[in-house]
């Protein structure tokens, strides 16, 4: 066979291209196939429209910031109960024992909604594996 450019083709040159083509394109559907399985188990793991590792993030900063509230409450208690037993006045003195229990409740509230968060807190295998599935998204989107 002959092109109009005058370059010779034979049967077997055609016939090896047109092999390596089909096989790339199946390969190609194939890799789509496989990028589209991953994503889907990528996005079983979502929570709330968050990745795990921004859920984990999310529920770390909460944790972190109630304790250091609850560390507040804790010397605002303490200070209330020294100001308790300096006082000579009884009206103040019952001011201070309703502070003193609203700071009580407050701390136990805050304590009760920590261990609440620190329970949903993700194993460390629902991490590994989300990283896992990145890496292969990211790995047959480098194939293609």
């Amino acid at each position: 066979m002959e092109t109009k450019n005058g370059l010779r083709w034979n049967t077997s040159s055609i016939l090896s291209i047109s092999k390596k083509y089909s096989r790339t394109k199946k390969s190609k559907k194939n890799l789509k196939l496989e990028i589209y399985k991953l994503k889907s188990e990528v996005a079983k793991l979502y929570i709330n429209d968050l990745s795990p590792i921004e859920f984990q993030d999310n529920l770390t900063k909460l944790v972190q910031g109630l304790e250091i509230k609850i560390i507040m409450e804790n010397k605002n208690l303490e200070i209330n109960l020294d100001s308790l037993k300096i006082s000579k006045d009884e009206n103040e003195k019952t001011k201070l024992n309703k502070d003193i229990e609203y700071i009580k409740n407050s701390i136990k509230t805050m304590v009760v909604k920590r261990v609440k968060l620190n329970s949903q807190i993700l194993q460390n295998n629902i991490i590994e594996k989300y990283n896992k599935l990145q890496k292969d998204i990211d790995i047959s989107v480098n194939k293609q």
